[in-house]
């Protein structure tokens, strides 16, 4: 339970290295013992919450913070058994219930994502196409985040760490969620000393300026009070599936953010190449894909859309499209791609013709 103080951090309840509650001991840990402490990581355990009863693994230093519903059987029979060998009273977790269609698609998105290997990983991060046009949507939610050296990061759907991975050497701390824990697996493991054009990866995983947490988007598991400065999700909102959970995940953002604080997120556009190539392509614009290759669910968004959906809780600041058909130029010449890419990022038309939607808000007074 930790807030930040100056470049380091304190336990505001409890202090772990003490071993005690702070609001009954006079004792506090000193800056050396905080830097200490947070470069540690937890690599095996659980969590149990006192209050709820809910009970949580920690697996590859990895707080597995899922809701019941989005877990395996054999995890929940687990955990259950755990509970009963700790003597811990059975769990209840108030939480909307996910519905049928939901429950699917955040389903089948998670069997996609972990299915992905570790080689077919790497061969996508370094693939020339991949590194161009998530480096054009890196590019872009970097120069809008305006982020500060003193800034604490949420990366909401991290995935494998592309945003988060550079970002961190920019602020001071970046917390990275994600409902794949594969993904976050190959985050810690593998990610890490890749380099390509947009990101160079550290050589060891560096506990004291990212932590990594499984959690589901709608329902982030940060305690009422706590606040980031900034926030990024990038192409996370397209894969959740029904419009009240997208609202859901707008939502939780809005709720742990500072006020002022900025939100850059991209989803995908329902643009107008998209439109025109449908009868060709049959590709809908909502679908939850079982069994194939790719995202297990994903929507696409209109630029209305979009802005309605923020503006119930931030101030929109900026709204263009990304990832234009420039793509198609980049085996004529690379330069030339990214050239035009800006080109078409500074119109008018980029919404129209981006495969990307990227916002730029800021958080409302409450």
């Amino acid at each position: 339970d930790a807030g930040a103080v100056g470049s380091s951090y304190h336990c505001e309840c409890y202090c772990a290295w003490l071993g005690t509650a702070l609001d009954s001991s006079p004792r506090r840990a000193s800056t050396e013992d905080c830097a200490q402490c947070s470069s540690l990581s937890i690599e095996e355990g659980f969590l149990s919450c006192a209050l709820c009863g809910a009970l949580y693994e920690i697996q590859g230093g990895i707080p597995k913070l899922m809701p019941d519903e989005l877990k395996s059987e054999q995890e929940v029979r687990f955990l259950e058994g755990v509970r009963a060998r700790l003597g811990l009273n059975p769990g209840h977790v108030s939480t909307e219930p996910l519905d049928a269609f939901a429950l699917k698609g955040k389903t089948a998105e998670m069997m996609a994502r972990n299915r992905a290997g570790r080689d077919r990983r790497i061969a996508t991060l370094t693939s020339r196409g991949h590194q161009f046009l998530k480096g054009v949507e890196f590019k872009a939610v970097s120069r809008c985040l305006d982020i500060k050296p003193n800034d604490m990061l949420l990366d909401d759907g991290a995935g494998n760490g592309v945003c988060s991975i550079p970002l961190s050497r920019q602020c001071r701390y970046v917390v990275a969620t994600d409902f794949s824990f594969e993904s976050l697996l190959a985050f810690k493991e593998f990610v890490y000393g890749l380099s390509t054009s947009y990101f160079t990866g550290y050589a060891t995983f560096p506990e004291e300026r990212i932590c990594l947490v499984q959690a589901d988007s709608c329902q982030l598991p940060f305690r009422p009070g706590f606040r980031f400065d900034r926030a990024i999700s990038t192409q996370v909102v397209s894969n959740i599936p029904g419009a009240a959970n997208r609202e859901s995940a707008i939502r939780e953002v809005a709720n742990h953010l500072k006020i002022g604080g900025l939100f850059v997120l991209t989803v995908g556009n329902e643009s107008l190449p998209v439109r025109l190539a449908r009868p060709i392509t049959r590709t809908p614009r909502e679908a939850t894909l079982e069994g194939g290759k790719g995202v297990g669910y994903y929507y696409k968004f209109s630029k209305a859309e979009f802005r309605r959906l923020l503006e119930s809780f931030f101030v929109v600041d900026r709204l263009v499209g990304l990832q234009t058909p420039a793509y198609y130029l980049l085996g004529m010449h690379g330069g030339i791609a990214r050239l035009v890419e800006r080109a078409i990022q500074a119109s008018p038309l980029s919404c129209q013709m981006g495969n990307i939607l990227l916002a730029r808000c800021r958080k409302r007074a409450e």
